[in-house]
């Protein structure tokens, strides 16, 4: 619950802020799920260009399933605003094990 003070200083932080970067903030974050719900998929349907890349990382592909549904868990939690936050968090996180296991 937020204080008086607290809700007039959204209110005017909110007021601040133009329809044309709340679009383009809603845009870019749309464009992003799009990717990560993507990449999801594809590890559940397992193209060849999936299995391509894990063989070529060294990761077994029985975690292919398993790395979808952490990256669909993560993209939920993303999508949903009160969680928003540690969505953003979350996905940091699997995607710097993915660079990191790319850099190997």
């Amino acid at each position: 619950m937020l204080s008086a003070n607290g809700a007039e200083l959204l209110a005017t932080i909110a007021g601040a802020i133009s329809a044309g970067r709340i679009w383009t903030g809603w845009a870019i974050s749309g464009l992003t799920a799009a990717f990560l719900l993507f990449d999801a998929t594809a590890k559940f349907a397992k193209p060849a260009q999936v299995v391509e890349a894990f063989a070529r990382t060294g990761w077994p592909m029985r975690l292919s399933s398993t790395l979808g549904a952490i990256l669909l868990i993560c993209t939920a939690f993303y999508l949903v605003p009160q969680t928003s936050v540690l969505g953003a968090i979350l996905l940091t996180g699997y995607l710097g094990g993915a660079v990191a296991t790319s850099a190997c």
